[in-house]
Formats: structure tokens, sequence, C-alpha cells
């Protein structure tokens, strides 16, 4: 077997490793001695001998943890066959030298033919975790082979004409250097993780799914007030880095009161999807609508500034007159206005975005109290 170089020091480290360690043992038992019969003259150089041996045994394994495989270290004897993870050796080209038993069961490669694959061929149409293509000098084959460095557990796809659906697996690439340390060969490590990924996948989804219902109005479908505080968050610190203002604007359903006593009082699910709908059209998806209670709704703008918010509010406004006036023609038993209150704010380090509702409620409650206001 061919000695490694590593250099004096490293090589010292590491060629007499078994006899440090062997060391170590030794004077762990001198210094369970010397305790347990009280020899208190001799406590003090065992323990430092001890720790001393301890350092040079750390060092010994960092460095023998740093080095890449070397050729002559390879037990040739030994057959890949008997391991139970799949295994390729590739040449530097990514050419398949050799591959065990496990490695050909999952990729489909008969071991006598393998010698005409490339690791690097785009046919094996390989995808990253995200399902996105991958460059061929990102696979882990090609990482290795650049950099000379291993890749360590690497979660890659297979989408090709050989399986009905794509399999996934976990891989691993240590680059193998001959005597010049030059890159030999690469040796790939490689698990079968399709259904472990796909439940794992599955369960993302599914926590995305109830992430998204808990931030939704289940009847309107569209935000509700979780979500209304989230965003309403995130666009006050986007406020506070790019200095755009955040325009929010407060709507408010009012029903008459010959309708809350003539009727067994409740919010209209029908005048509620109306509203939603009119608000959802003007704002034409640059900004959000969301349901926060009851009668009440709030549109969210970020990075609107002086002519566009008052477009978008004669849009809203408009919008909320053509329903209710629709309403009245339509001699709905259903009789009610609308009102609205809005605020614009640029973030500061000493404002939350309270602020914005405070000043949208207040113009709110005096759109409700004037009746010119009301729609």
């Amino acid at each position: 077997m061919r000695q490694k170089s590593y250099g004096k020091l490293p090589g010292l480290f590491i060629g007499y490793y078994p006899v440090f360690l062997t060391l170590f043992l030794l004077l762990l038992g001198l210094n369970f001695i010397v305790i347990l019969f009280d020899y208190e003259h001799l406590e003090f150089g065992t323990i430092l001998l001890s720790g001393l041996l301890i350092f040079v045994i750390s060092l010994q394994s960092y460095y023998i943890s740093r080095q890449p495989i070397n050729v002559g270290d390879m037990e040739r004897g030994q057959s890949i066959n008997s391991i139970l993870y799949g295994i390729i050796i590739s040449d530097s080209q990514g050419k398949i030298i050799d591959i065990n038993r496990v490695g050909s069961e999952i990729l489909g490669i008969a071991a006598e033919s393998a010698s005409s694959v490339s690791l690097i061929d785009g046919l094996w149409g390989l995808v990253d975790r995200n399902g996105n293509l991958m460059h061929k000098n990102d696979i882990p084959i090609s990482v290795s082979l650049n950099t000379c460095k291993p890749v360590e557990k690497e979660v890659i796809g297979i989408k090709n004409f050989k399986f009905q659906q794509p399999i996934w697996l976990e891989v691993s690439a240590n680059p193998v250097l001959n005597a010049d340390k030059h890159i030999e060969a690469v040796v790939l490590v490689f698990s079968e993780i399709t259904d472990q990924f796909n439940s794992i996948k599955l369960l993302n989804e599914k926590n995305e799914q109830l992430r998204q219902m808990s931030f939704t109005d289940y009847i309107l479908n569209i935000p509700n007030r979780r979500y209304f505080n989230s965003y309403l968050t995130e666009v006050w610190l986007e406020s506070k880095k790019s200095g755009t203002p955040v325009t929010l604007y407060l709507i408010e359903i009012d029903y008459t009161k010959e309708y809350r006593r003539d009727q067994e009082f409740t919010y209209s699910d029908q005048v509620l999807m109306e509203v939603s709908k009119k608000l959802c059209v003007a704002v034409n998806g640059e900004g959000v609508v969301a349901h926060i209670e009851g009668s009440r709704f709030a549109v969210i703008f970020s990075g609107l500034f002086g002519k566009q918010i008052r477009e978008r509010q004669a849009e809203l406004r408009n919008g909320l007159i053509q329903l209710v006036d629709e309403n009245k023609l339509a001699s709905n038993i259903i009789d009610f206005t609308v009102s609205m209150g809005a605020s614009t704010r640029v973030a500061t380090d000493n404002l939350d975005y309270s602020i914005l509702i405070e000043e949208a409620n207040v113009e709110l409650n005096q759109a409700k109290i004037s009746s010119a206001a009301r729609m």
C-alpha cells in the first residue's frame, strides 16, 4: 500500500496515530491507578500528559478528515458488491469504471454495459430537490471533479425515459487522487430515497395548504385578518428599508336601520361577496384585499405616490358606488351603504403600522357620519 505524504508535521501525526492512541489508553489506566491509590505527587503530571495526548489525537483526526481518498489506500480485494449502498467508481471524465449490484438495481444499468455510460450525460435528466433541471457543472460528480472536494448528501432526482416516475437519490461524491495528487477517479455513494422524498414533499404541500387556509376567509376566498396583519407587517418593514409609502383603505358596509329592525340581522354573505368582487376588480392584482371582520374590508397598496393614490381611491369608490346603485335598482331587500377611510405613510423607526389603521379609522368614522361621504 502506498504511503501518503502530507509533509513532516501532518505525516508525523497521521502515521503514528495508533501509537498515540495506545499511549493515551495506557496513560488513562495510569491515571485511574494514581487516583485510586492517592499518589498525589503523580496526579498533576499524568493529567497534563493526558491532556497533551488528547490534543495530539484531536489534531490527527483533523488532518485525517481533511485528506481526499488516495488510490493506493483503496482496498482492491474488497468487493463493492458487499456494500448495501449504491457505489459507482467513475474516471476523471465521468465515465463509469465500476458499479456495484445495489447501484445497478437502482439505476437500471447492467454492470457489463456500465463502462459505456457517462454520468455527466444530459440524458439522465437530473433535477435538484425543487425539480429544477441541473446544469451539468452543478451535479455532484462535476462539483467534485472541478473543486477536488467531496460533496456530501446532495439530493437529486432522475427524470428520464427509463423511469415511469422520477426517482430521488441522496448522493455523496469523493475524489480519488493518484500519487501526483491529481484526480484519477470519483467514488459516488448513493441511496434511493424516493418514498421518503415524496412523503416529505406531500407533507410540505399539505402544510402549505393548511397555512393558506389559515390565511383565507373560507366564504369569500380572499385573505383574512390573520393574513392582513402578516402582510401589513411585511410591507411596513419594506417601507422602512426602501422609503416607499404604504397605503391602507378601510371599507365598511353599513346596513340601514330599517333592515336592521325588520330582519333577524346578520351580515349578509351575498353583500360581502359582492363587495369583495368589486374590490378585487378595482385592485386588479396590484394590492391586497382582505376581509378583516364582520362587514369591514381592508385594501393595502405598497409603493403608490400622490396621483396613483388618488386614482386607486377613485377606482375603489366608483366600483362601490356602482354596487350600491345596482342593489337599489334591483329593489333588493338588503339595504346598505358603504363608507371608506384611507391613510398613507412611509414607515419610520419610531412608528409601527398601527398609525395607518388609526388614521384610516378616523377617516372612515367621519365618512360614516357624513351622508355626503357615504356611498
